[in-house]
């Protein structure tokens, strides 16, 4: 008798687990990351920026800015990718370049990993993140980000700026996520997540999907 799935066509967590290490679907993804940590270093030697700005109480909850020329620049805040488990801010300064030349202000945002904290949390530090971009700026502001960064930024799109921050109810200009996780609940069947997403209920509080806001004219 086949094993029952645990997601989709799925039946063991090893398979799920596959699918969530991008890793080691690429033999020298090691080499990329370290070309991308040698590329910010030699972004931040280059353009003007003002790192490791606190915008939480804790020591990870920083952000570095790579200013425009203009004060009143469009923003982009820039949350980092690493599935909520690795990687920093420093190694994505080199965001900054494209836009830079464009007259775009970037905000690249730090936040701490698990299992130090939890998804919930790491969502938390981020919203705090781009209320403080928001403040700064009005409502010039874009979020984006990739893969776990992605998902982070949904989940900032979703959040109730008014109630919970006292800004307006719909206050940046836009979100890019860009190969974000929707749904989380595959996490819960992953021994790889169980240090990030460990319960369905915090599964379910951290997926985008199903939870989009309809705006009403």
């Amino acid at each position: 008798m086949a094993d029952a799935p645990l997601y989709r066509d799925f039946t063991t967590p090893a398979q799920i687990d596959a699918q969530y290490n991008a890793g080691a679907a690429v033999p020298d993804a090691g080499d990329y990351l370290k070309r991308w940590a040698a590329d910010s270093a030699a972004v931040r030697a280059r353009l003007r920026c003002e790192l490791d700005v606190r915008y939480g109480p804790t020591l990870d909850e920083t952000l570095d800015v790579f200013p425009a020329a203009r004060a009143d620049a469009p923003v982009f805040v820039f949350l980092h990718g690493g599935y909520w488990r690795a990687l920093s801010s420093k190694d994505f300064s080199s965001v900054a370049v494209g836009l830079h030349a464009l007259g775009i202000t970037t905000v690249v945002v730090n936040y701490a990993l698990a299992p130090k904290v939890t998804i919930d949390e790491i969502a938390r530090q981020c919203r705090a993140a781009v209320a403080w971009a928001l403040r700064g700026h009005g409502g010039n502001v874009v979020v984006g980000g990739h893969s776990a960064g992605g998902h982070l930024s949904a989940m900032c799109a979703l959040t109730r700026w008014a109630d919970d921050y006292g800004l307006a109810e719909d206050p940046l200009a836009g979100a890019a996520a860009s190969t974000t996780w929707r749904r989380c609940a595959t996490a819960t069947c992953s021994r790889r997540s169980a240090s990030t997403t460990a319960s369905s209920p915090a599964a379910r509080r951290c997926s985008p999907c199903g939870r989009a806001r309809r705006r009403c004219s």
